[in-house]
């Protein structure tokens, strides 16, 4: 089975505020890395697309890479495997090659 797409958005839901600045128009779904080995999706407006990442703690975070694992369909050990798959092939085009 392959690596699922761990920035697919097409099934994560668009808040009706971004949750950086609460602004309610020019709002996005976007992907970050959780820093815990896990992707979340997030509703950012576009200037704040442009700004650091707001912050969450370990238990917020921790919870928002599960609702996403949901939104893509996979569960959590599937999620830990396309992060070791990227980093993985990161490693790879970084060293240049093989």
């Amino acid at each position: 089975m392959a690596a699922a797409d761990l920035d697919d958005t097409t099934r994560c839901p668009v808040a009706t505020w971004c949750e950086s600045c609460n602004r309610t128009e020019d709002l996005y779904v976007v992907t970050a890395d959780s820093g815990m080995g896990g992707v979340f999706c997030m509703t950012l407006c576009g200037e704040c697309c442009e700004r650091p990442l707001p912050q969450f703690g370990v238990l917020e975070a921790t919870t928002r890479v599960a609702e996403h694992c949901g939104h893509l369909g996979i569960d959590l050990d599937q999620m830990a495997d396309a992060v070791v798959t990227a980093r993985r092939a990161a490693d790879v085009a970084e060293s240049g090659g093989a």
